[in-house]
C-alpha cells in the first residue's frame, strides 16, 4: 500500500487549533512535514516540534496573505488543508441574512483565501495536495432540513473542489473533498441554532455515535496516498448519491 511521505515539505492547515485540523496537523508532521498551523487560537500546538502556530482569521485577506508568506518562506508547500469553518443552522426563514453572510465568508470564501495564494507555486512544482474540508451535509444535507445554511456552504465547497480538481490535475496537484460525518469534536456542540426567538448555542448537546478525529484523519491520509478526490466516511456513499440522482429526491 502506498504511504504518504511529506519529508522536507511544508503543510498549511487552517482551523488547526482543535478537532480534525489539530489531528491532521500532527499527522502531517509525523509524516515529515513542517506544519504551519493557523487558527484564531492555535495555543494547543505551542511547543510541538516542526509545527509553527500562527494566529490567523480566514476572513482576513491580510492574515491569509501573511500565512502564505510564512509558509512559502519555510519551504516547498506540499499540502494546503482549508479546514477552518463554523456551524449554524435553523429553518431558512429563521436564519438572518447576516448569519448567511458570515457562514459564506468563513466556510466558502475563507477556503478560497486559504488556497488561492499557493496555486501558482504548487502548479509550477508539479505536485501537492489541496484539501477542502466539506461535510457529509454537503453531499446529503440532513433529513430534517435544519442545517440549510451550513449545508449550503458545504455543498458550495463541493462545487469549488470539483472545479479546482479539474483545473490543477494536469499539473500534478491532487484535490480532496473531505466529507466527515458527525465527529467527536467541539465543533457540533458549538453550533448556533436559529429559531423564532433568535440564536442559541447548542453547548449542552452530547456527541453520541460520532466518528473520532483519528478515523477522519486516517481516511484522509489514505485518500491522499491514493490521490482520491472524495473522502467520505458515510457507508454506501456512492449508492446513496446514485439513488439521489435516480430518484430526484433529497
Amino acid at each position: 500500500m502506498t504511504t504518504l511521505d511529506l519529508t522536507e515539505t511544508v503543510a498549511v492547515v487552517t482551523g488547526a487549533g482543535n478537532g480534525i485540523g489539530l489531528d491532521a496537523a500532527l499527522a502531517f508532521r509525523d509524516r515529515g512535514a513542517t506544519v504551519i498551523a493557523a487558527d484564531l487560537d492555535p495555543s494547543s500546538l505551542d511547543g510541538e516540534s516542526r509545527i509553527v502556530p500562527v494566529v490567523a482569521d480566514v476572513t482576513s485577506d491580510a492574515d491569509m496573505a501573511e500565512l502564505a508568506r510564512i509558509a512559502t518562506g519555510t519551504g516547498p508547500v506540499a499540502v494546503v488543508m482549508a479546514n477552518a469553518g463554523i456551524a449554524s443552522g435553523g429553518r431558512v426563514e429563521n436564519v438572518p441574512i447576516e448569519e448567511w453572510s458570515r457562514l459564506l465568508d468563513v466556510n466558502v470564501t475563507g477556503v478560497v483565501r486559504t488556497i488561492q495564494p499557493h496555486l501558482a507555486a504548487m502548479r509550477a512544482r508539479g505536485e501537492g495536495h489541496l484539501i477542502v474540508t466539506g461535510s457529509s451535509a454537503g453531499l446529503f444535507s440532513d433529513p430534517g432540513g435544519g442545517n440549510a445554511s451550513y449545508a449550503t456552504t458545504k455543498a458550495a465547497l463541493l462545487g469549488f473542489a470539483r472545479a479546482l480538481a479539474q483545473q490543477v490535475a494536469a499539473d500534478g496537484v491532487a484535490t480532496h473533498y473531505l466529507a466527515p460525518r458527525l465527529t467527536d469534536t467541539a465543533f457540533p456542540t458549538s453550533a448556533v441554532a436559529w429559531g423564532r426567538s433568535g440564536a442559541r448555542v447548542m453547548s449542552d448537546r452530547p456527541v453520541e455515535g460520532a466518528d473520532t478525529v483519528e478515523m477522519v484523519t486516517g481516511a484522509l491520509l489514505t485518500a491522499m496516498a491514493e490521490r482520491r478526490f472524495l473522502v467520505s466516511l458515510t457507508p454506501d456513499t456512492e449508492e446513496r448519491l446514485t439513488e439521489f440522482a435516480r430518484s430526484g429526491r433529497p
